[in-house]
């Protein structure tokens, strides 16, 4: 059988280049696919975790309403919780990427004593809601359609972790019909790729091609653009004209440190909470759960003091 010669290489190629250009293709649309398609934080998970899966199973239980609210054409699950000051805020909670308003449940404990009510809810394409994740492209819209919806002109305090947090950051900036009197933004991050390419090598996923390119794709597709341009949270939060409360871990490795300081020192009232030992996600648990509830208390309660609530 005679060897291959270099004529027959060259003939292979165009089939090769092919071949590679799909393989290319369904590695960018694959980690499109599955950074705007989150693991589903419901019901059965909490249940896996011995945590609860209702208000209605804390300790101790709370009372609550289920409702929806229309966001982006689709009928997002949520629940309300009444607070036990009348003349409070509303607090809306917005969940972090691959989370719920289940999350939300142990995020409350320093809100009830301080707000009038407390809605949490699940975002398109998280929890139990249809649709899709947005990478926090059109969060903020969203989570002004929420308060539009269920705040009725009452002061609003928007609360919001991870992904949540940075969308509740913008949706301040913003937002001119919603009256919002304080931002609690818990582990944001700067730029779209900083949690995404954590999560992707979390998963031993590649990330030097298909990242970037995946970013361009799910922006153009959502209205951020290719660039991702308006998103840079901490130039978001030069135009947040509240009191906006960083509550950040100190060794967090999906959202920097140094993205919640440069956040919290662009913001004209910004403040920044470290929990020294602190990830990004056992900020309300053991041994952290203490710290964060004091750091948000202590916050919520000068809004009120100032007349916020």
């Amino acid at each position: 059988m005679p060897l291959p010669t270099l004529t027959d290489f060259v003939a292979l190629l165009p089939l090769l280049g092919l071949g590679l250009l799909v393989y290319t293709g369904a590695l960018v649309f694959g980690t499109a696919w599955s950074l705007t398609h989150p693991p589903r934080h419901t019901a059965g998970r909490a249940i896996a975790r011995g945590r609860p899966t209702t208000p209605a199973e804390m300790e101790p239980p709370r009372a609550f309403a289920s409702s929806t609210v229309r966001v982006r054409g689709h009928d997002c699950p949520a629940w309300t919780i009444e607070g036990r000051r009348p003349t409070g805020p509303v607090a809306i909670l917005t969940p972090g990427w691959g989370d719920s308003r289940l999350g939300g449940l142990e995020r409350i404990e320093p809100l009830e004593p301080l707000c009038r009510r407390i809605l949490l809810w699940d975002s398109p394409g998280m929890g139990e809601a249809p649709g899709t994740c947005s990478l926090g492209a059109r969060e903020a819209g969203e989570i002004i359609e929420v308060a539009e919806q269920t705040a009725r002109g009452e002061p609003v305090l928007l609360v919001g972790w991870s992904m949540g947090a940075g969308a509740a950051i913008e949706a301040a900036a913003i937002t001119r019909d919603v009256q919002v009197i304080g931002v609690v933004a818990e582990a944001p991050y700067r730029e779209p790729q900083t949690p995404a390419k954590a999560v992707l090598r979390a998963r031993s996923l590649p990330v030097l091609v298909n990242l970037r390119a995946a970013l361009a794709f799910v922006g153009l597709l959502s209205g951020a653009g290719p660039f991702w341009r308006r998103f840079n949270r901490a130039r978001l939060a030069e135009r947040v004209r509240v009191p906006l409360l960083v509550l950040h871990g100190g060794q967090d490795p999906i959202s920097p440190l140094a993205d919640g300081r440069a956040i919290a020192g662009a913001a004209p009232l910004g403040e920044l909470a470290v929990i020294d030992e602190g990830a990004h996600n056992d900020l309300w648990s053991p041994p952290h759960r203490g710290a964060s509830i004091a750091a948000v208390s202590a916050f919520v309660d000068r809004l009120a003091d100032s007349g916020g609530g």
